[in-house]
């Protein structure tokens, strides 16, 4: 009878101990993503290192067009796309950009720690008209006071189709002023996809569901490193407790910690391949659109969250090494003094 109950403790110790592997291996990558998502400073960094303020230019531009072309054609614009772009360029500063994606990262953030119903934030182009029509008033004087007067045979009877940037000279009497004046409002009244390229948190296509469970999935997200390791601590009492004897509880306890740990250190060695791997998986031709700059920015920042990721993953691998090395250590120590 006493073998019997003995097997069963054993048994139940490895399946238990089976179970610890289970859980260390799921903290060992859930941990290092909560520890670094937990706040919004993290994601703030990584956004930063993608590069994005610096290559918005051309992604939006990108998505302006496509937004103009929905109700107009862009050739119908009184200004060159190439104009345009720059445009939008001077307008759309890296500061701008920067400022706008932290407003709505940490109202994000406002909302997931419960301090706000809705994610608090609202940015709007139509807040950089004046911008845009200063940077626009600079491109048409740069073109304009660069351009030579026509000879007087050149001149039209009418300025009405004067385009200055296919023009290649400037028609006499011509009042470069009041041409900067109408060309100017006449963009800004065909291109009204300026003023509707909004987005606020109250905007924002949410249903009733995620709002009002979002913030208690991500409290439970913030608490998965102690959750973790509060599971570990456990399952290593019940495997204390399972295991006959005091001969093998530390070794049995420490197999899966080692184990893990080990796993996570190649995993850090590796870490280049498996982030290659990870790129081809995603659909990054389909989420950029065939976008050569969108993709160059996830790329940047896949790097970014990978490596912080590994580098708190390698920490944990080479504590559990550590804790483990130190319980067989232990186990090796007692099981001399008991045969003594």
């Amino acid at each position: 009878m006493k073998k019997f109950v003995n097997a069963s403790r054993w048994f139940l110790g490895i399946v238990v101990s089976l179970v610890l592997l289970i859980v260390v291996s799921v903290g060992l990558v859930l941990i290092p993503i909560s520890l670094n998502l937990s706040s919004s400073d993290k994601l703030l960094e990584w956004i930063n290192d993608s590069g994005i303020y610096t290559s918005a230019t051309d992604i939006v531009f990108e998505e302006l067009s496509k937004e103009a072309a929905q109700s107009q054609d862009l050739a119908d614009l009184p200004l060159p796309e190439d104009a345009l772009k720059k445009v939008i360029g001077d307008a759309l500063t890296p500061s701008f950009l920067e400022e706008s994606t932290n407003s709505m990262v940490r109202g994000v953030y406002l909302w997931l720690n419960g301090e706000t119903a809705v994610p608090q934030f609202e940015i709007s182009l139509t807040e950089r008209e004046g911008q845009i029509t200063l940077a626009l008033n600079q491109a048409l004087k740069e073109k304009l006071n660069g351009l030579k007067e026509c000879p007087t045979k050149y001149m039209p009877s009418s300025g009405s189709d004067f385009n200055p940037f296919e023009a290649e000279c400037l028609p006499q009497g011509i009042d470069i002023e009041s041409e900067i004046t109408k060309i100017t409002g006449e963009f800004l009244t065909q291109a009204d996809f300026i003023s509707k390229a909004q987005i606020s948190g109250d905007s924002l296509p949410i249903s009733q569901d995620i709002l009002i469970n979002g913030p208690i999935a991500f409290k439970w997200f913030k608490l998965v490193p102690f959750i973790i390791c509060g599971l570990v601590v456990l399952l290593a009492g019940m495997i204390a407790l399972l295991i006959p004897g005091t001969r093998s509880d530390f070794a049995v306890i420490s197999f899966p910690l080692g184990i893990v740990g080990l796993i996570g250190v190649v995993m850090y060695i590796e870490k280049s391949l498996l982030s290659r791997q990870l790129k081809m998986t995603l659909p990054l031709d389909s989420m950029a659109e065939s976008s050569i700059q969108i993709n160059n920015v996830i790329e940047r920042l896949l790097n970014s969250v990978t490596n912080d990721v590994f580098q708190v993953m390698l920490v944990i691998s080479l504590s559990l090494i550590g804790v483990a090395s130190t319980m067989i250590l232990t186990q090796v120590l007692l099981n001399r003094r008991n045969s003594s």
